[in-house]
Formats: C-alpha cells, structure tokens, sequence
C-alpha cells in the first residue's frame, strides 16, 4: 500500500469506522456504480489485506461504533468481504481487540458457506447485510452474472442466529412485479430484520441498453406502499421521496425492544421523552441514545403513551424512512448570513425546504451533471457542478456546501478544491 493509499485508508478507518478488506468482487451486477462512472473520477483499490497488515492499523477505529466491513463509503472500492481468504482471521483480530463491538459485513451472500457461518457464529456479535436482489436463480444470473442458490443460504443464516437484514434494486423489467414480490415475502419469512428496495441509479455513462435505465421509478413506489402492508418486516425505500418530517414508523425489527412495546408499522411518534422529534432521522437518533425511553404516539385517531424497555445505545429497532438529520438544519440556521446560499442535492431539497419553510434562507438544488443520468445526491456533487449551478444566480457573498461532497482535505471526487469556488465566485465558503 502506497502512502496516499495508507493516508486515505486511515481516513476511511478513523473518519466513518469502515475497514476495506478487498476491492475484489466475484459478480458482475447490472447496475454496479463502478462500470458507470465518468472519466477523471478519482477511485482507489486494493488487493486482499493481511491480518498483519491491519495490526497498527485497527487502532484507528473507535470501538463506541460499530465497525463496518464492505461498505462503499469512501473512495476505495469495497468488493466481496468473504473474497479475502483472511477475513475470518481479521474478524477474530478485532475481536480480541474490541470483545463487544458490533461488527458489520455487507456482502453478497455467495460465499457464506456452512464453514463460513461456524465461524461467523464464534465472533459475535456480528451483522450481516446481504444483497439479495432475487431469489431466482434464473433472473440472479441475469442481474448479477452468478447464480448462487442465495434461498439455501439464507436459511443457513437464520439456523446459526447471526442477525441479518436484505436489500434489492428494484428491476421489474427483467424480474417482474411478481418475482420482486416473491422475494420480499421470502425474506420476510426467512428472518431478514429490515429488507431495503433501492431505485436503480444510472449515470450519463451507463450503456444505453442496460435495464437500470428504464425503471419507471413511480411504479416501483406504488408497488412498495402495496407490498409493505402485507408484510411484517419493516420494508425501506431509498431514497423515499418523501414531501414530509413527519416522524411515522414503518414498524419494529421483529423482537426489538420496540416490538415487546407493542409499537406498530404507521405510528406517528408524538414526543420521546416529553421532546416533539423535528423529524424521522431525529426520532430514530434519540430513541437508540435514551435508557427506557417513554413515548407518545399517535395510531389513527387515538394517542397511545408507552415505554421502551432498553438500554441507553442500545437500539430500539424502530425502523424509519430516511429524512433529514436534525444538526444539518441547525448548522444551517447557525452559518447562515443575510447573503447565504445553501447548496443541497436534488434529493434533500424537498427535505430542506419543508425544515426552513420559516427562515429566511436561500436555497439551491445542484444537479449532478457530472454524473448525469438520475443521480441526485450530494456526494457525488463536484465543484464543477457547484459553479455551473451558481453561474446564473443573484449576487451572492456566502455559500453553504454540504460537507459529503468533500473529503478530509476539501478536494471533490475529480480532486478540484473547495478553494476553486471562492476564487471563481469571489465569495465565503463554508461546509455543513
């Protein structure tokens, strides 16, 4: 590992506690982000790292978080987890290391074997994020290019009690409605504690043959406020499109301690504690910070007041859709002058209206035209994108940009500067 590397690397470890084990990856998915990107995107990887290699290097993390394995978060490609022959030797490293850290591993579930799983079972607590996709093995060999019986799996996992939860990009144009139906009620069966729809993301690059590109993402929203009524699991879209804070639950993970108080999928959470939630994020936030917190809630017409017997960081596994973080709002009310721009993506402008409908505050979606396609979010914003966007607006003197766009040393994903907006603008940059 070269010296940027080994820099972007700690950075990774000590800024999101994420620890990349390998860039490697046995599929070949339809919509993969990484055979889409643009030209000039600056990405990383790195080959399967060693149980020695990580020694010094684990002392980064911060053992009061949960540790995530093979999430894409930063710049270096994450691949398959259980790729590294060495995983399970990482595991029982940090496990020595930090004897009751969560542990998170987002895999693809081809490689969890029943050798696997014993292991797995003897470095709990551990979690499991498993892109499913589908149960077909038909359409799996489609969407994915492998066709790894991932049903026999699953039910090798819930055998072992290792906690899991799933996720699918909707593709109904190659699945249908109702194998992506057939999927949602098998997870539900199976144990899965959240299952997550995703919308298919393209960009400008994705070839214009490929399937991801023609989701008429309307309908995958119909079809998910169907299918989720007739389920137990609480069943996530994201990004949710939502035109509301309200903070309504989509119901607890089965036998949290949110589901032994009784909360149900629809709940509105009134107050937490005698505190009005600003918004779902919020909610959810304070709810896992409080020992027992007390509740008011709202099902239909009738107020319902409980308690949620738990301990303080632990999680109520109440579930929500994903809104707006409630200290973005506040930094944005705090940084803000009588000349302030605040620059959001598409996707959180909705949001962020609704949250500052009542200040005095200037607000401007960016798109993405780096990217192109339907991407909407601000991590993948560019300063390029920032000055196109401001190019034709009303004299401005400050801007307010989201910190994601960024990293540690305020270059972008083509490694162009924040400080290129103040020079190009002539204005004050500040990062939320």
């Amino acid at each position: 590992m070269d010296n940027y590397l080994y820099y972007k690397y700690i950075h990774s470890i000590s800024q999101f506690n994420i620890l990349p084990v390998t860039s490697k990856c046995n599929f070949h998915c339809l919509f993969c982000s990484h055979k889409q990107n643009p030209p000039g995107l600056e990405i990383l990887t790195i080959d399967d790292l060693k149980p020695s290699e990580l020694e010094d290097i684990i002392d980064f993390l911060d053992r009061e978080k949960k540790i995530v394995i093979g999430e894409s978060a930063t710049r270096i490609i994450e691949g398959e987890p259980f790729l590294n022959p060495y995983l399970t030797d990482i595991l029982f490293m940090l496990r020595k290391k930090f004897p009751s850290t969560d542990v998170q591993i987002t895999t693809n579930g081809s490689l969890l074997n029943e050798n696997t799983l014993e292991k797995l079972s003897h470095v709990k607590p551990v979690e499991l994020h498993i892109s499913v996709n589908t149960i077909s093995e038909k359409y799996r060999q489609k969407i994915l290019g492998l066709t790894a019986n991932i049903k026999n799996t699953l039910e090798r996992i819930s055998s072992y009690k290792i906690p899991f939860s799933s996720s699918i990009i909707a593709l109904p144009q190659i699945t249908g409605w109702s194998e992506l139906e057939k999927t949602i009620t098998f997870l539900d069966i199976t144990g899965s504690e959240v299952i997550k729809i995703f919308w298919p993301s393209f960009t400008e690059y994705t070839d214009e043959h490929n399937p991801v590109r023609y989701v008429n993402l309307h309908e995958v929203q119909d079809f998910y406020k169907q299918i989720k009524s007739v389920i137990k699991t609480p069943l996530l879209l994201e990004p949710p499109l939502l035109d509301d804070l309200t903070p309504v639950t989509e119901g607890p993970v089965p036998g949290s301690p949110a589901d032994m108080a009784a909360i149900k999928k629809g709940d509105e959470i009134l107050s937490i504690g005698g505190y009005r939630p600003q918004s779902r994020v919020d909610a959810f936030c304070r709810l896992n910070n409080l020992e027992n917190p007390i509740l008011d809630i709202k099902r239909k017409e009738e107020i319902i007041y409980c308690t949620i017997i738990k301990h303080k960081g632990e999680k109520s596994g109440l579930t929500f859709l994903y809104d707006l973080d409630r200290s973005v709002i506040e930094k944005i009310k705090c940084m803000k002058t009588d000349d302030s721009l605040v620059v959001t993506s598409g996707l959180a402008f909705n949001m962020l209206d609704i949250a500052l409908k009542n200040e005095d505050i200037r607000l401007l979606p960016v798109k993405n035209v780096f990217f192109g396609g339907n991407i909407a979010c601000a991590g993948l914003l560019t300063v390029d994108d920032i000055l196109l966007a401001t190019e034709e607006e009303k004299p401005f003197s400050h801007l307010l940009l989201p910190s994601i766009m960024f990293d540690e040393n305020l270059l972008d994903l083509k490694g162009r500067s924040c400080r290129d907006i103040v020079n190009t603008r002539g204005c004050k940059c500040d990062i939320i």
